[in-house]
């Protein structure tokens, strides 16, 4: 009994001592198995360690890596492209604004002309003196619009009547 004691206390120290120098990097058990498995004529006929199973190795390892690099791109062009889709999605809603303003000036600016062309129909069957004195207290450009828009022979009766400088004055406004 004690020889069996004896052979498995030194076959355990014999595996004990090559885990730890295996563990630490002094000898590599890999290296050896592979050195008696293509060493060994038995077992050489099992082992595939050929050149054409390194090749095929080595574009797995390839094909592996171009893999990340393209699940790495698409990840990227994602990114881009979501970015893009929220670029797209502002200036539509810029758009919509702009749109919507620009309306707003159109309705505002047909409100204006409506509101002159009613002045000028206003202007237009008053008599002249009397058009001239309200003229001369308008501001410049309402005066200049609603000149613009009269009749020749009306605006030139509104304007004979007004002051002189006053008249001097709309005259060179109209023009520049």
């Amino acid at each position: 009994m004690k020889k069996y004691i004896i052979v498995f206390l030194v076959f355990f120290i014999i595996f004990l001592t090559l885990g730890v120098l295996n563990y630490f990097e002094i000898i590599s058990l890999t290296n050896w198995g592979e050195y008696v498995l293509t060493n060994t004529p038995i077992l050489k006929n099992y082992v595939k360690r050929d050149k054409q199973y390194d090749k095929l190795q080595e574009e797995k390892q390839e094909l592996e890596s171009n893999y990340q690099e393209l699940k790495s791109e698409n990840e990227k062009l994602k990114s881009q492209l979501k970015s893009a889709n929220n670029k797209i999605s502002d200036l539509e809603e810029q758009l919509e604004n702009i749109q919507s303003s620009y309306q707003e000036l159109q309705s505002s600016e047909a409100t204006a002309e409506e509101k002159i062309n009613k002045l000028v129909g206003i202007y237009t069957e008053m008599e002249a003196p009397k058009a001239a004195s309200i003229f001369s207290t308008l501001n410049e450009d309402l005066a200049l619009k609603i000149l613009s828009k009269l009749d020749g022979e009306v605006a030139a009766d509104i304007m004979s009547n007004l002051d002189p400088e006053v008249a001097a004055q709309l005259s060179q406004a109209m023009d520049d």
